[in-house]
C-alpha cells in the first residue's frame, strides 16, 4: 500500500480529491488530510508518506529546504501553467482536469515513478548486502520485499509459506518449496561472501550478531520495512 498525503488550504478541495479520485485508486491509503503547510511537514517529518497529492507548489520548497534524505513522490494539481519544477518525480495536473481524468493521471504517474522507483531501491540495498542477482533466490526476495512493502502500515505475515512464498511460487510459475529452498540459499551465498569484519553491515542492517545468518523471514521484512521507498 502507498502512503499518501493531502495537502490544500481548502478542505472541500480535499474531500474532492479523496472521493473523486484517490478512492478510486486501490494502491493508496491515505494517512493524512491537512489544510496547512505546518501540519503537512509534521506528518512529513514522523511518517514519511510515498506520495504527496496538494495544490500547494510552495511545499516543493519545504521539502528541499527542511528534508536531505525524504524525497516522496508528488502531484500538484493546480491552475498555474508553464511552471519550471526542480524537483524530480513530480506530476503537474491542471485543475480543470475531470476527476476521472485525474485519477488516470495520477495512477499512471504511481505505475511509473512510485513502482520502478520501490525496485530500484531494493535492488540497491542487497546489492549493498552482497546478495548475488545470478541466484533466481534473490529475485525471489526482492519481490517478496516489494510485496511486503505493498501492504505496509496495514499487513503483517506470520506463515511465510502461505503468505509470502504462494505468492511469489504463482508469480514466477514454480511450486513453494522451490521458492523457500533458492531464498535460504541465496542467504547462504550472501552470508559466504562476508568476512567477520565486513559482516558488520549485516550486524547493522538486521540486528544479527556474527557469526548468526538473518532468516528468511528477517530479511525480507526488514528490506521491506527500511528501505526508503
Amino acid at each position: 500500500m502507498i502512503n499518501v498525503l493531502i495537502m490544500s488550504k481548502q478542505i472541500n478541495i480535499c474531500k474532492e480529491i479523496l472521493n473523486k479520485s484517490i478512492n478510486q485508486i486501490e494502491e493508496l491509503k491515505v494517512i493524512g488530510i491537512v489544510t496547512d503547510l505546518s501540519e503537512a511537514n509534521f506528518i512529513m517529518k514522523n511518517i514519511e508518506p510515498d506520495l504527496i497529492i496538494t495544490t500547494e507548489l510552495s511545499i516543493i520548497n519545504i521539502l528541499k529546504s527542511r528534508f536531505t534524505t525524504y524525497s516522496p513522490s508528488i502531484v500538484i494539481i493546480s491552475n498555474i501553467k508553464n511552471t519550471n519544477i526542480n524537483y524530480n518525480n513530480v506530476l503537474l495536473l491542471n485543475s480543470d482536469l475531470k476527476y476521472s481524468q485525474l485519477t488516470f493521471e495520477i495512477n499512471s504517474f504511481i505505475k511509473r515513478e512510485i513502482t520502478i522507483s520501490s525496485r530500484e531501491k531494493i535492488i540497491k540495498t542487497l546489492i549493498n548486502l552482497k546478495f548475488d542477482f545470478n541466484l533466481s533466490g534473490t529475485l525471489y526476495i526482492l519481490d517478496a520485499a516489494l510485496y511486503v512493502h505493498s501492504y505496509k502500515g496495514s499487513y503483517t505475515f506470520e506463515n511465510m509459506k502461505r503468505d509470502i512464498y504462494s505468492y511469489i511460487a504463482k508469480i514466477y510459475g514454480t511450486n513453494m518449496d522451490r521458492v523457500k529452498w533458492s531464498i535460504s540459499r541465496s542467504i547462504n551465498y550472501m552470508y559466504n561472501k562476508h568476512t567477520k569484519e565486513s559482516y558488520k553491515i549485516i550486524e547493522e542492517f538486521f540486528g544479527t550478531p556474527y557469526p548468526s545468518k538473518p532468516t528468511p523471514k528477517l530479511v525480507i521484512s526488514l528490506i521491506a520495512n527500511k528501505t526508503k521507498l
